[in-house]
């Protein structure tokens, strides 16, 4: 393959795109087609001239532009002639809504849009940088006898303003006063979970995420995650104030946990803070209203998410810390089943949602709420709806 056709096929595998600026017009052509304003000035044509003109055959150039879009320039040797090619444009990391509003803001752009930004972001693939560059090398090595591994040189155009020590009263003043504010509204927070208002907690939630101050936005994601974790620590005391167990305060914030370390978009983890903080209310609420023991808001909690697990009573009070006897003692008196009933209902009430809402199969459904038995399944479905799995889903398709 020629050099057009290894570009093409690179663009195709990897969905980013891969420009050869080979004349003034090319170059033209490619600031024309990724350039949305002004801040850009990476991509106005004399300043990408001025940089290709400065490459040498030994390394990788990498941008970052204002709206942290990515791209790798590199000059090759190709048939005797000295050839530019850029990789990219592609993110590294998507921007919710909110997160492009604090861009724009910091960068005090007034006539661009945060959905302008995002529709103009969405056009890119979502790439991390290093792969980027591996796949770049790759490119370069095939059509030069220069060393597979250039040496990258980044150039990061991103900036943004704050104070300096040039006016420190100012400046602790005005750090003085958001840290009072952020101090108040994470005591906001926490009031709001231990009186399990989620309505409330979740809109304080959204004030603390708006007023929060970034001085770096390069690496979103990270900072959410951090941001999450500091979030999960004041629903914790909230909790922990209403009076709900420590192992059951630990169980819920570390599957939170996991799943915010395995989220790969802002929107992701800020969805979970939302479904985090409703989970503790009706936790709390449900706490306070009911009056459950701990050990018995535990087992409540344990059967309702673990559902699909082989659980036992004896399983339910190792994992909480009691004895099977007091378990059962403790749970009868205060829901007034047994814990497996409790737990036969819980699992029949997700099933009945399945049969209505998706088409898995009656061998599939029963797997999902931890009966492996279809037929044991069909028994305990008909004794608590009066009707089979297929004469439910029948009647209650949707």
């Amino acid at each position: 393959m020629d050099l057009k056709e290894c570009c093409r096929f690179l663009e195709d595998l990897e969905l980013i795109p891969v420009t050869i600026l080979d004349t003034d017009d090319s170059i033209q052509q490619f600031c024309e087609q990724y350039y949305l304003h002004s801040a850009q000035k990476s991509l106005q044509f004399d300043n990408l001239k001025k940089l290709l003109s400065e490459l040498t055959p030994f390394e990788i150039l990498t941008l970052q532009d204002h709206f942290q879009i990515h791209f790798l320039f590199a000059r090759m040797e190709y048939r005797n002639l000295c050839h530019f090619v850029a990789y990219g444009p592609f993110c590294t990391e998507l921007l919710s809504s909110d997160d492009a509003g604090i861009l724009l803001q910091h960068l005090d752009i007034q006539d661009l849009s945060r959905n302008d930004l995002q529709e103009y972001r969405a056009r890119f693939q979502v790439q991390s940088q290093g792969k980027a560059q591996y796949a770049f090398n790759i490119l370069l090595s095939r059509f030069t006898t220069v060393q597979t591994l250039r040496s990258i040189r980044a150039l990061d155009e991103s900036f943004i303003p704050e104070l300096t020590d040039s006016d420190p009263e100012t400046y602790k003043k005005l750090h003085g006063s958001i840290i009072r504010k952020r101090y108040e509204g994470e005591q906001q927070l926490i009031s709001y979970i231990a009186a399990g208002n989620s309505a409330a907690a979740i809109n304080t939630w959204h004030e603390l995420h708006r007023k929060m101050e970034f001085r770096k936005l390069g690496h979103t994601l990270e900072i959410s995650r951090s941001s999450a974790a500091v979030t999960r620590t004041l629903i914790r005391f909230g909790a922990i104030q209403a009076g709900i167990p420590a192992e059951l305060n630990d169980d819920i914030s570390g599957r939170s946990a996991i799943y915010i370390s395995r989220a790969r978009t802002i929107d992701m983890i800020n969805e979970e803070h939302e479904r985090l903080i409703q989970e503790y209310c009706h936790l709390i609420h449900r706490y306070k209203t009911r009056h459950y023991c701990s050990i018995v808001l535990s087992a409540l909690y344990m059967m309702e998410h673990d559902y699909a697990e082989n659980l036992t009573s004896s399983s339910i009070a190792g994992e909480i810390g009691c004895s099977v006897s007091t378990l059962l003692h403790r749970f009868k008196q205060e829901v007034h089943i047994t814990p497996g009933a409790y737990l036969n209902q819980v699992r029949m009430k997700k099933a009945a949602y399945d049969l209505s809402y998706t088409d898995d199969s009656i061998q599939e459904i029963s797997n999902r709420v931890g009966i492996l038995d279809a037929n044991y399944f069909v028994k305990c479905f008909r004794r608590v709806y009066k009707l089979t799995p297929s004469q439910y889903r029948k009647i209650h398709r949707q």
